[in-house]
């Protein structure tokens, strides 16, 4: 740093202006006050520039973290498809089970009913222990969250839009619809003007 006393003591002022004799102690502590100001502003410097790096490398280390962030959720979307994939087939798998199932109810054979029964039981079972849920029920409700009418038709032992068969199950898991249910509904409505034809 720069010595102003020493500066100034090497100056004659009484010889560049006499006027400034008088003044030349009372801009010394002036000047000292000045060098103190810019003394503490370099130190403030000092202290920005090195918070100013460390601002730096954090930054350097939130980059990283965002990469790994990204790789992160890269995975989650591809187990996410994995399971969406794994789902469909087992709900393939079942509806080939279904199929011989029905076939079975349909052409009984005592033996093979009951065989074709409990291994029915036991996908259901299995599959409920996926967190699926098999919607299969008949005589309930007709719901088009949950159905879909492949069929109409009246019977008046049943209560109208009451579930008459199911064609093919439906799928539920964790409360979201995979597959709604193909079912034959009830409609007493058409079979009273049906009746009012004849």
């Amino acid at each position: 740093m720069i010595d102003f006393n020493k500066e100034l003591a090497g100056y004659d002022f009484a010889a560049i202006d006499p006027s400034l004799t008088g003044y030349r102690y009372e801009i010394t502590p002036v000047i000292k006050a000045f060098q103190s100001t810019l003394n503490r502003v370099g130190k403030e410097l000092n202290q920005t520039n090195i918070q100013l790096e460390e601002l730096l490398e954090g930054s350097g280390e939130l980059q990283e973290l965002d990469r790994i962030i990204a790789s992160q959720q890269e995975t989650i979307t591809a187990l996410k498809t994995d399971k969406s994939t794994l789902m469909q087939g087992l709900i393939n798998v079942a509806d080939q089970i279904e199929a011989l199932y029905r076939y079975s109810l349909a052409h009984e054979e005592a033996g093979r009913l009951k065989q074709i029964q409990l291994l029915w039981k036991k996908v259901v079972s299995e599959l409920a222990g996926l967190g699926i849920s098999v919607i299969e029920e008949e005589n309930i409700p007709f719901d088009n969250r949950l159905h879909a009418a492949s069929e109409v038709k009246t019977d008046h032992h049943y209560q109208d839009r009451a579930i008459l068969a199911v064609i093919r199950c439906g799928y539920l898991h964790q409360a979201k619809v995979l597959r709604k249910a193909l079912v034959v509904v009830n409609n007493l409505a058409e079979g009273s003007d049906a009746d009012n034809d004849r």
